[in-house]
């Protein structure tokens, strides 16, 4: 990993959201900021969370609006002491116009703006906006100085609603050592794993019945569920593709007790939420990573799965397209539980394929995800904005000083 010695020209905010909860933006955010300030101990780092829950997120009360109060004086505060702010979109209404507000703060201070989208959906969230809701999210996207997203596709997406924005494809990071790769696969008896909320929004609904379908072609085929029960939040609806929201509404309190209930299935196997030693024993034991989500950017435990050395099967969203290929797993669509089955049995009855499919997996994190060379792209970034904003200054500085000996 390259290392830079010289500090940054400009000082960098960046202001994102922490754990808790422990939910894949504040993980992978958490873990970035670490990295990037071992390379620059300046950056100054600051927790844009308000909500500590997952099921509390997007939802606007009174606990909200204090939080968001006390959060916006502290970020108006920071502006004394940087020139450069980085900060993490929302795909949600509430969190948009959040977002909208804070661009908008930097960019009056006169600071540079960088704007890290996470999620999967951005073109489609800005379709679905209206009147001046869609003016105020394309003003405040199009104040950014420089724009980052996961994958290439992502990047397509996001220039398809802010086409003038420079934007950097830098994907999420993992450290190799602290997910070892497995060196021995299970010959018979296929464990499979998933890893996230057990939602909707995740596909877990379809990973059962898909799961159903493995068991009478494999009987020794095993699942284990790791992650937090959602619940039947309505703030979960706005995270969900348009078409899929009044029906997730409309039946959301069946769809819960159908989630809890299945996790008594023959077969199954649910861990609750894990971290540490025991999330790297799941991925250890398992086999094949499924993730059947109907939304993704780029799933933080997709990538531990990679490092792991484990085949996955996942759902074609997303940023999924980019890092999962052809000889490293399967792609189905969203809610298609034949498909998902499909992918699933054809893992099952090839120890071969799961294995050859894992190892390339665990090479492909190592050759293109390690944490520290994607702190170093951040880190370049930060490193060309100031640059050019250094430029600008000087060559408005001669401007001046030139027009003064002209008088």
């Amino acid at each position: 990993m390259r290392r830079h010695t010289m500090p940054l020209e400009m000082t960098v905010l960046m202001w994102l959201p922490l754990p808790p909860p422990f939910a894949g933006p504040e993980v992978a955010s958490q873990q970035l900021a670490k990295a990037v300030q071992e390379l620059r101990p300046e950056v100054r780092i600051e927790n844009a969370t308000l909500r500590t829950t997952n099921v509390a997120k997007g939802q606007l009360d009174f606990a909200g609006v204090a939080a968001f109060a006390r959060a916006y004086t502290r970020f108006v505060a920071a502006m004394r002491g940087v020139d450069i702010v980085y900060m993490v979109a929302a795909a949600n209404r509430l969190g948009a116009s959040r977002d909208a507000m804070l661009i908008a703060t930097a960019r009056a201070f006169g600071k540079r703006v960088v704007v890290h989208f996470r999620g999967g959906r951005y073109a489609e969230f800005f379709a679905e906006q209206r009147g001046i809701g869609r003016e105020v999210l394309r003003r405040a996207w199009g104040a950014a100085d420089e724009a980052i997203v996961q994958t290439p596709r992502l990047r397509d997406q996001l220039a398809s609603v802010a086409s003038h924005v420079s934007v950097s494809v830098i994907p999420n990071g993992l450290v190799g050592r602290e997910h070892p790769a497995k060196t021995r696969y299970a010959a018979t008896a296929p464990r499979f794993l998933f890893v996230g909320h057990l939602a909707y929004s995740k596909g877990f609904p379809t990973l059962v019945r898909a799961f159903r379908r493995v068991r009478e072609s494999c009987p020794s085929a095993t699942l284990v569920c790791a992650g937090e029960l959602a619940g039947a939040t309505p703030a979960f609806a706005e995270f969900l593709p348009a078409d899929r929201r009044a029906q997730y509404l409309a039946d959301r309190h069946r769809i819960a007790a159908e989630i809890r209930a299945s996790l008594e299935e023959p077969g199954i196997t649910y861990a609750g939420v894990v971290t540490g030693d025991r999330k790297t024993e799941l991925f250890r034991d398992a086999d094949v990573f499924v993730l059947p989500s109907l939304t993704e950017g780029f799933s933080l435990a997709l990538l531990e799965a990679m490092f792991h050395g484990l085949a996955v099967v996942a759902t074609r969203v997303g940023g999924t397209p980019d890092v999962i290929e052809s000889d490293r797993g399967v792609l189905v669509e969203p809610e298609d539980a034949d498909a998902l089955a499909n992918g699933m049995l054809r893992l099952a009855v090839s120890a071969e394929l799961r294995e050859r499919m894992g190892r390339r997996n665990a090479q492909v994190a190592r050759t293109r995800y390690e944490l520290g060379e994607v702190a170093q792209a951040v880190v370049d970034l930060f490193d060309r904005l100031s640059s050019t904003s250094t430029a600008r200054f000087a060559a408005s500085a001669s401007g001046s000083s030139g027009a003064n000996r002209a008088k």
